[in-house]
């Protein structure tokens, strides 16, 4: 079995800063955004802080939630290789898997969006 990382931490650090720049937006009106401030970050794997993503719509608090590069990549293999139920059109799952190259992740705020809604909700609940 290979140990190679399907998600780098390079690979999340696109993932999110482009989620956070206008992939998420849309229904993610808070969250702490490492990556976009500052692109040398080089702690522990980049996460994503969501609060209040539902509070506008259930009306109820919302617990924290974290997202790391073990969450994005597993639900990037849920997309590519999905067990059952697909997660999204064959087009987009097309274009996820070919946004990534060794060293980024080339993927449009589209991609973002649904790598992020499989990695926090394990479905995309979402647009």
């Amino acid at each position: 079995m290979s140990s190679r990382q399907l998600v780098t931490e390079a690979h999340a650090r696109d993932i999110l800063c482009t989620a956070c720049e206008g992939g998420i937006t849309y229904w993610a009106n808070d969250f702490d955004k490492p990556v976009i401030d500052t692109f040398d970050y080089d702690g522990p794997d980049p996460f994503l802080l969501v609060d209040e993503y539902l509070r506008e719509c259930t009306g109820e608090e919302v617990p924290v939630l974290r997202i790391g590069r073990e969450h994005l990549e597993a639900a990037v293999l849920a997309i590519l290789f999905p067990v059952g139920e697909h997660l999204c059109h064959s087009g987009l799952r097309k274009q996820i898997g070919s946004g990534f190259d060794k060293d980024s992740f080339d993927g449009d705020a589209d991609c973002a969006d649904a790598i992020v809604q499989v990695a926090l909700f394990g479905k995309i609940v979402f647009g």
